[in-house]
Order: structure tokens, then sequence, then C-alpha cells
């Protein structure tokens, strides 16, 4: 799979979300479905889509910046674009959680608000 320019990867990331948003739970519950269904309508041009539950990760648009850690583990959380608080129902912009315990933090930054808030990370 060839690595994605931060534009490609947070035009597939918004492509994803705005399909959740239109199409889950309305018309199917399937990710993949629905962002097909986008495609076929909204899209410019067709992109191939490829989930995967690896949580190996390949690419992020925040690597290059310091990105906050878990309170309770203090590793690096990850952050993924658009999700919805299961107790109040609400949806947010974006979702920062930690991959070792779980954690959830909502926001509704959007990632290039996150990417001018967040200090880039130091060349190594």
């Amino acid at each position: 799979m060839k690595q994605l320019t931060v534009e490609e990867a947070t035009k597939r990331l918004y492509e994803i979300a705005n399909a959740e948003k239109i199409f889950i739970p309305y018309l199917t519950d399937n990710i993949t479905k629905a962002v097909e269904m986008y495609n076929k309508i909204f899209a410019e041009e067709q992109v191939e889509l490829y989930i995967t539950r690896n949580r190996d990760r390949h690419f992020s648009p925040l690597d290059n910046y310091e990105v906050p850690k878990c309170p309770d583990c203090d590793i690096d959380m990850m952050i993924r674009v658009g999700g919805r608080d299961p107790e109040t129902e609400i949806l947010y912009k974006t979702v920062w959680y930690c991959l070792a315990c779980g954690a959830e933090y909502y926001s509704d930054k959007t990632i290039e608000e996150w990417q001018n808030e967040l200090p880039k990370r130091a060349k190594e």
C-alpha cells in the first residue's frame, strides 16, 4: 500500500467521516458499504478503501506533532475522525483514544485545528 500525503490522508478521513454521518445507521451499519455509497454519489474521484483491524498503524496526519499522552497509561494517544459518545449519542469531529486501555476523549476540533494547536515534534 502506498504512503499517502497528509492532504490525501486527510481527504480520505473526511470522506469516511462523511460517509458514516450520511449513511450510518440510516441505510447500512457497514462502514465499507457506506464509503462505497459515498464514493458513488459524492466523490470527485473513486478512492480505494482499506480498513483493517490490525492495530499496527501506518500513517496519521498528526505523526509530526506532539500528541497528548493517555492520562491513565502515559502513552501517546491516537486520533480518529468522527465519533459518537455512546453515553450521550453526541457526534464529535475527532476522538483521541488509547490503544492500551481503550480510553476515549471526544473533541469538536478538526484534524486541521489540532495541527494548528499541537507543537511539532523535534526532528530526530
